[in-house]
């Protein structure tokens, strides 16, 4: 379950398809990502450059001012200690 950040959960298919595109963040050092609260399924990302370019930064940021992402896969890669992570935004 993912949560609002007015606290509200999002039920998958409880309301109508995500209208954004699925987008992929990876090679995300394992120090950048920090479980928020396990219970919830709330963690916390950071990302910068050079896991995005300031560009890419810059339209996260612009999605995330009226919406949220919602993380559809983690993907965790121990030997490089690093993250793949899909995301849609609702």
């Amino acid at each position: 379950m993912a949560y609002r950040s007015n606290k509200s959960p999002i039920i998958r298919g409880e309301r109508d398809r995500p209208t954004g595109k699925l987008v992929t963040w990876s090679g995300i050092p394992i120090n950048n990502f920090t479980v928020k609260n396990s219970t919830q399924g709330q963690a916390v990302v950071k990302l910068k450059p050079p896991v995005v370019s300031p560009a890419q930064l810059r339209g996260i940021q612009s999605v995330a001012k009226n919406r949220q992402y919602v993380v559809d896969e983690i993907q965790f890669n121990s030997p490089q200690r690093t993250i793949t992570i899909l995301a849609t935004p609702y």
